[in-house]
């Protein structure tokens, strides 16, 4: 059973990396298409997305290794930065939608 949980967890977190990619893909496709602030924005908070998604993986490996009480308090910042960049991401797309409006 902890082989199946194992490879579910590893098969979520392949599948949300390439949706970063694909999201970064499209915004680097946009930023060259119209560069305002609003694309550079999005950009960078999936950039920083991707960021936070590696690096989370890595600080939460590490922890895990210094006990409970360090996962857990490495799971709560997580918890509460982690949606940060796709905050910042529906800002950008608001902020386009909002000026492509109005041409």
């Amino acid at each position: 059973m902890e082989n199946t949980d194992t490879l579910m967890f590893a098969a979520g977190g392949l599948l949300n990396g390439i949706a970063y990619l694909v999201i970064i893909v499209a915004c680097i496709l946009l930023v060259a298409k119209r560069k305002t602030g609003a694309t550079v924005l999005m950009l960078a908070s999936q950039l920083l997305g991707l960021l936070f998604f590696v690096a989370s993986f890595a600080w939460t490996t590490i922890s895990a290794h210094q006990g409970a009480e360090s996962l857990v308090k490495t799971s709560k910042i997580i918890a509460m930065l982690g949606p940060l960049p796709h905050l910042l991401f529906a800002v950008g797309l608001l902020w386009f939608v909002f000026t492509l409006v109005k041409k």
